[in-house]
């Protein structure tokens, strides 16, 4: 705006000069707008364009607080000596007139002023008039009393190091660093630059250096120079010679990686750990070592979208089977568990994956299944936890809210165990461990108000979904063929070979026909039930459904127990046709119900229960597209997930089979084999096809 004329009662008319509109303003709003900085007049405005920009930024961006104690020191002692020059002359003083001192020597005004002066300072000796005048340009330059402060720094001897040594030393030192960004180390260990080896270089190149032109006479400087010179680097540049490229990761991260979710299931954290917690056989009470937890936690609610729990160590089984209770709804926790008070809503296909670099997350199977479910993942760099840190925290919240207070958990080495023994004070299974861990996911942590917002987890997941409601799969879905896992088979006149195992489907003909009589082929299992496997038609790029020719060997057997009985087959029988794999998984079984009634070794325990499927792939597989819990398969077959009610099946337990013969089984074999009669102990053995509790006891009479 402009200003136009002035009226006679102290108001000012202005125009403003994007509109044109005749404004109205009173002396004092002026004078507070002026001071405020929104008024500027255009002359005050053209001084400051006439000044250099970098004294302009200097002004506004430093005081003289910021200075030095020697810089705030004298820029005061040069302010107050041109300061009380100027009064002087102000005061009609002459400072170029000859003035007679008493001892009679003659001099200027301006000398006995600044004698005067640096007296009333204290200075020793009084100010020059060449240096008054040096001061006065420096403040007449830039108006800026900051100037005053001197350039002290640029005295004394600087620059003695010879320009050819010091651009070896810098050339040195650069190519160090570069090599050590490019992770060019020794092999195996990570890449670090010290001053022992670019003193060592730089002392061999001033050697070289000599021999081709012996009139320069280089010298090697001292090591505080080489320090000097190496402090010129950025930090972060010299972190990474030093530590490595991780460990200077660590030292410099931000404090945000990305920006934050929209709406529930926009972003999805994967993460998996050894819980520090001992889970134990539920009839024998044998301790069975530390399970895995893995889980997909939605960062924008913190809310747990799926997890799997068992003794099957991180692979794409485990995390196929946590994605599967991920992405369908947990209707089965009110049939099942009815004294919960709420329900569990995360559900739904997540939108953005985030896995971290564990070997179990790259593969095929993997890229597979999030490609079908059309959600776009990504890996985070090593070691930084804090990119997932959403994921990270909500193992520590379980930790000290739930594990650190029940039997079986396992002290820290930090902490005062006090004769305390988790194989000893623990008695919980992986039912009733399942029991507590809904009952405190549903109505403890989502209940419980968490961030800055203090907003419960489930308020945050019914907010995140009014804007974009989460999607599920179509009703269509073959569960087993989304999930499952890509392996290598063969196809040929028997039909598809996985891991000695046969299967056949009369659509494999016309495969055959079309891309060889014997070929390789991707097929799709089920780890926990190899009774029926998906064979991946490249052309018209569909999965044949392809049933077992031996469904008594193969129903309800999980790939990692079929992997045993054919290590077991090779080594015992020299073979690996269906009757030693039989005869093999016969042997396994016996073993097993001999160990573990004498509570070996953990390790060894943990072994069996991974064996036998001891896990939530056993569970959880069974939810329908509605989230409702069939029958439940494996270990658990014949038992309901909640261990307070009854069984399921209320039938007697099967009838045990006796021994397979020499060189084959029986042709009337039951569909898992069963333990052979055993001698009369007090102690009881297992049934193969049913869980870790689904024992009988035998007697001593019933040995053969």
């Amino acid at each position: 705006m402009r200003f136009v004329t002035m009226q006679g009662d102290g108001e000012w008319q202005l125009v403003e000069t994007l509109t044109n509109r005749l404004v109205t303003k009173t002396t004092s709003q002026l004078d507070t707008l002026y001071v405020s900085g929104a008024l500027v007049l255009d002359a005050e405005r053209a001084d400051d364009a006439r000044k250099p920009d970098d004294t302009k930024r200097r002004r506004a961006a430093t005081s003289i607080t910021d200075r030095t104690e020697a810089e705030q020191q004298r820029i005061s002692l040069r302010s107050a000596v041109l300061g009380a020059v100027d009064a002087r002359a102000a005061a009609g003083v002459h400072l170029n007139s000859v003035v007679v001192l008493e001892d009679g020597q003659k001099t200027t005004a301006l000398e006995k002023i600044l004698a005067e002066i640096s007296k009333e300072l204290g200075r020793s000796r009084p100010v020059s008039t060449p240096t008054y005048y040096r001061w006065k340009a420096d403040l007449a330059a830039t108006e800026d009393r900051l100037d005053l402060a001197g350039r002290s720094a640029c005295c004394g001897r600087h620059n003695q190091l010879h320009p050819r040594v010091r651009k070896i030393i810098l050339d040195t030192m650069r190519a160090k660093l570069d090599d050590a960004r490019e992770n060019k180390g020794a092999a195996g260990h990570s890449p670090t630059c010290t001053m022992r080896s670019i003193r060592n270089t730089v002392d061999d190149l001033l050697r070289l250096e000599n021999r081709r032109d012996p009139a320069a006479k280089l010298t090697m400087p001292s090591l505080p120079t080489f320090y000097r010179l190496w402090n010129e680097f950025p930090a972060y540049d010299r972190d990474v010679a030093k530590f490595g490229k991780a460990k200077a990761r660590r030292m410099y991260r931000g404090r945000t990686g990305h920006e934050g979710p929209e709406a529930c299931l926009d972003l999805v954290e994967y993460d998996e750990t050894k819980l520090p917690f001992f889970f134990f056989d539920e009839t024998f009470g044998v301790p069975l070592g530390r399970a895995w937890l893995n889980w997909y936690l939605d960062v924008y609610s913190n809310l747990l979208v799926g997890f799997y729990l068992g003794f099957e160590p991180p692979s794409d089984l485990t995390i196929a089977s946590a994605l599967r209770h991920a992405c369908l709804p947990k209707a089965y926790v009110q049939a099942t568990y009815p004294d919960i008070q709420n329900t569990l809503p995360a559900a739904g296909i997540p939108r953005l994956l985030i896995f971290d670099n564990g070997l179990s997350q790259y593969g095929e199977s993997i890229r597979t299944i999030t490609y079908d479910l059309n959600t776009p993942y990504k890996f985070t760099k090593v070691y930084t936890p804090w990119f997932k840190s959403a994921v990270e925290n909500a193992f520590n919240l379980l930790n000290k809210l739930l594990l650190q207070e029940m039997p079986g958990f396992v002290l820290g080495n930090t902490i005062d165990k006090q004769d305390y023994d988790p194989t000893k004070n623990g008695c919980i299974g992986l039912r009733h461990f399942l029991y507590i861990f809904h009952k405190w996911l549903i109505d403890v942590y989502c209940s419980r108000p968490m961030g800055t917002w203090k907003i419960t987890p489930r308020d945050r997941w019914n907010e995140g979904v009014r804007s974009r409601p989460p999607e599920f799969l179509e009703r269509a879905t073959d569960l087993d063929l989304l999930f499952g896992i890509i392996r290598t088979g063969t196809v040929d006149h028997r039909g598809v070979t996985f891991k000695s195992l046969s299967y056949y489907s009369d659509s494999l003909h016309a495969f055959r026909r079309q891309y060889g009589r014997r070929t390789k082929v991707r097929v799709k299992i089920d780890p926990s039930n190899l009774s029926v496997i998906h064979v991946f038609e490249p052309k018209e790029r569909f999965w044949i459904r392809v049933e077992a020719l031996d469904k008594h060997y193969t129903q309800g057997l999980s790939l990692h127990r079929h992997e045993l009985n054919l290590k077991w087959a090779n080594e015992r029988y020299g073979r690996e046709d269906i009757d030693a794999l039989q005869q093999a998984q016969w042997d396994l079984q016996q073993l097993i119900s001999d160990a573990l009634p004498m509570a070996l070794s953990i390790r060894t325990n943990a072994l069996i229960a991974r064996t036998f499927g001891v896990g939530t792939q056993h569970i959880f597989n069974n939810l329908d597209l509605n989230g409702n819990l069939g029958p439940l398969s494996g270990p658990f077959t014949g038992q309901s997930l909640n261990p307070f009610q009854e069984q399921a099946s209320t039938s007697a337990p099967p009838t045990p089979a006796a021994r397979p013969p020499e060189g084959g089984v029986r042709a009337d074999a039951p569909p898992a084999p069963i333990l052979a009669e055993r001698p009369k102990r007090t102690i009881p053995v297992y049934d193969a096809d049913l869980s870790l509790g689904g024992l009988t006891e035998r007697t001593e009479e019933q040995r053969p």
